[in-house]
């Protein structure tokens, strides 16, 4: 393990060792034990593996260590449950909480051992989050803490483009239960992995300093194998055309959704022109094949727009894989007529509103009346109607900055809402 630049590590393990003994970790030999505290760190019940005291004394510097062994991101207090069973023991189903010694945590040993940077989750984990920051590391030219970022930004798409709403555990209650809640628009029950892997995705974590670049001069544009084009169509609306090249494996890209259809996913970030504040629709106009799922997020960061879209496609993430879709996008543009402090043909009161609100519209040409929130989701659809005074019910909706849109022919008036 001495003497690399990168540590690409895993797959399957818990916060002391990464496994290599039969049985898996709840069938192992020796067997599993009921859980006791006194019991854990006994070199008596160790299993095989590479555990924190083989790496202890090996010096890694200058390596970056990606691991996709789950829990291997722990430094200290470890949630004690069934995927760690074979190393902490049985706890019957209920959770219970450890405090590793120093020497007996695989973050904290490796840590000692020079690395520059360590890349590991906390929790249960898809090993397959570990390739993608291994990709990501060669593709794009950032700091490490820019490539950590991108593992959130995935994680958010994971989630359909929802802020993740992860069950928080506490002591002598049960294990039992998915371990990502229903948040938004997202539910887990219509995922397959989402409660017991997804939760994974959102736990990874980086030790080391986020301007640290290692990387730089390994840039490779044959990994660019997701690339688009932005065309203006009018003031109001553009397209963006996403293609998509895999090759036939090897090599090996990770493109595996284990969430959305165990299918492939293609993902991209795709920085806006400075004029699109904020995204009221997204349509797609045509594509090369079928896809089960189109969504998307959209990111502020840096003064910079960022159009977070995901598409799943039923294809085999091993075959290759030439792929394109173009989708039209409609938003409010900073560079036009949409000034939200001109005069608007409505007017909504009150404002601030605590969830109740009315809206008296001055025109009768409109077609269509929206809500959005600050990303630019569509949160309400008011129903088709000619009337001109109407009643939104938005108490569902959490406190904060909204905008209300109004469609008049080819225009799009907005007016900033407050909810309270």
């Amino acid at each position: 393990m001495e003497n690399n630049k990168l540590l690409d590590i895993g797959h399957n393990g818990d916060p002391h060792m990464l496994w290599l003994f039969e049985g898996g970790n709840t069938d192992s030999d020796p067997p599993v034990w009921d859980y006791d505290p006194a019991l854990i760190e006994d070199t008596a019940y160790a299993h095989v593996g590479l555990s924190s005291y083989d790496i202890d004394s090996l010096d890694l510097y200058p390596a970056v260590a990606f691991n996709g062994a789950c829990h291997s991101g722990e430094p200290k207090h470890v949630m004690v449950e069934g995927d760690i069973a074979a190393t902490f023991g049985d706890t019957d189903g209920y959770v219970e909480f450890y405090d590793m010694s120093d020497d007996f945590s695989f973050a904290l040993s490796i840590l000692k051992t020079g690395i520059t940077g360590y890349f590991a989750p906390c929790g249960s984990n898809n090993a397959n989050d570990q390739s993608e920051d291994v990709y990501n590391a060669f593709l794009y030219d950032e700091p490490l803490g820019d490539i950590h970022k991108r593992s959130n930004d995935g994680v958010v798409m994971e989630f359909l483009g929802n802020r993740p709403a992860l069950k928080l555990f506490e002591s002598a209650e049960s294990t039992w239960g998915c371990d990502v809640l229903t948040y938004g628009d997202f539910d887990p029950n219509n995922w397959s992995g989402a409660c017991y892997m997804l939760g994974g995705k959102a736990n990874r974590i980086y030790f080391g300093d986020p301007m640290f670049d290692p990387f730089t001069n390994n840039h490779d544009e044959a990994l660019e194998i997701t690339t688009s084009q932005i065309d203006s169509v009018d003031d109001n609306s553009l397209e963006i055309t996403i293609q998509y090249n895999k090759p036939e494996n090897p090599p090996y890209f990770p493109v595996w959704d284990k969430f959305h259809y165990s299918d492939t996913r293609i993902y991209l970030p795709v920085e806006l022109p400075e004029y699109c504040d904020s995204i009221t629709d997204i349509q797609v106009m045509d594509s090369s094949g079928a896809y089960h799922d189109v969504f998307y997020a959209i990111e502020h960061f840096d003064g910079k727009t960022i159009f977070h879209l995901e598409i799943d496609i039923p294809n085999d993430m091993y075959s290759e894989i030439q792929y394109n879709m173009t989708l039209q996008l409609s938003y409010l543009s900073s560079a036009g007529t949409n000034d939200i402090t001109a005069p608007q043909p409505f007017s909504i009161y009150p404002n601030p509103a605590d969830g109740m609100v009315y809206v008296n519209i001055q025109t009768g040409k409109f077609e269509k009346l929206r809500v959005t929130d600050i990303t630019g989701k569509v949160v309400y659809t008011l129903p088709d109607t000619k009337t001109r005074q109407h009643q939104l019910d938005l108490q569902d909706l959490p406190p904060g900055t909204y905008f209300v849109n109004l469609k008049v022919v080819s225009e799009i008036y907005t007016k900033k809402l407050i909810l309270q």
